[in-house]
């Protein structure tokens, strides 16, 4: 197998982990958490679409067009596997058996070092993931035209601008990704491609299908005193209700420890196994905060949104550096 096959291959192979990403948890729960379709559906749809092509701008092209050509700085590159590490942490708020969430980050960051089986995770997450989002929408569609009584009203449900920003934070690990992508694309045609398997249409997609699914299911199962939110798409599937949303975080697992790989890949292994010591701090840092936390269950901890912002604020500044070069370039050209 040439070179450029094998890494063409390898490239598709993380446009499948991008895709990944959104149809796990909490990718889609970022922005269907406060979706509600029904209200707006014009200005919801241009909610998902400008939030999907703002993603796919700033957590696909820029990254991946930057890396053809630079590599990340070693402390930029620590700095994004510890916002890894600690991002690890939110899976085990979610499930009443924190042990069980431990041994799955622990499995998944063994199986990201080996791409056979990285590979195989990735075909099987994505999978479980569109049949998850597709079940809990065909088992919630009958909500879709009926009125719960326990909602007097629906013209305050749903926050456009949240769904806006919650595709821009579900997002921001994919730029990680994309700079894999960038490495071993064969051309910046392949990264246009790409950007659109790998972001824009899984983004639209999960988005959609989960919005409609939790609103199916608050207007057939909301009672008064009960919080909203992306969890009554789960609702009433007993028996399994607590272990679906588990299972349905091990994409993002994987998607967590593929990017403590590719930000590490140039490193000694003396070097990964000193950082190892202090991402372990960092988690174990987060799940003490998780094990003092009282509240109700969040989306996401604030070392998340803290990671993500920061992923969201180098990929604006790396796309002007990539314009800057582009335009130096051409003025240089033109000046010949």
């Amino acid at each position: 197998m040439s070179l450029e096959s094998r890494d063409s291959r390898e490239m598709w192979w993380t446009v499948a982990l991008e895709a990944t990403l959104f149809f796990s948890l909490p990718g889609w729960a970022f922005s269907a958490n406060r979706a509600w379709p029904a209200n707006c559906p014009i200005v919801f749809t241009l909610a998902v679409l400008a939030g999907a092509s703002l993603a796919t701008a700033l957590c696909h092209f820029a990254p991946a067009l930057w890396a053809r050509k630079h590599n990340l700085p070693w402390p930029v590159a620590f700095c994004l596997a510890a916002g890894a590490a600690s991002s690890f942490a939110w899976t085990i708020l979610i499930n009443p058996r924190g042990l069980t969430s431990l041994i799955l980050v622990l499995v998944m960051l063994a199986i990201a070092w080996n791409s056979r089986s990285c590979r195989i995770a990735t075909l099987f997450c994505l999978v479980f993931g569109v049949t998850l989002l597709v079940v809990l929408f065909l088992r919630q569609s009958t909500g879709l035209w009926i009125h719960n009584p326990h909602l007097s009203s629906e013209e305050n449900m749903g926050n456009n601008t949240s769904v806006f920003v919650g595709m821009l934070a579900a997002a921001a690990p994919a730029a990680i990704l994309a700079m894999r992508i960038g490495r071993t694309a064969p051309s910046a045609r392949h990264i246009w491609w790409s950007a659109a398997a790998g972001i824009w249409v899984p983004s639209v997609a999960a988005m959609t299908i989960a919005s409609l699914a939790m609103m199916g299911g608050t207007r057939l199962h909301w009672v008064p005193s009960l919080l909203s939110g992306y969890s009554w798409a789960f609702v009433p599937i007993s028996g399994i209700t607590r272990f679906l949303p588990t299972v349905a975080t091990i994409g993002t697992i994987l998607v967590y420890a593929t990017c403590i790989k590719e930000v590490t890949r140039t490193w000694s292994t003396k070097g990964q196994f000193a950082a190892a010591f202090l991402w372990a701090a960092c988690l174990a840092g987060t799940i003490a905060h998780i094990l003092t936390y009282r509240g109700p269950l969040r989306i996401a901890m604030p070392e998340y949104y803290v990671w993500s912002s920061g992923i969201l604020i180098g990929c604006v500044l790396i796309g002007l550096w990539s314009l800057i070069e582009r335009a130096n370039s051409f003025s240089a050209s033109s000046n010949k």
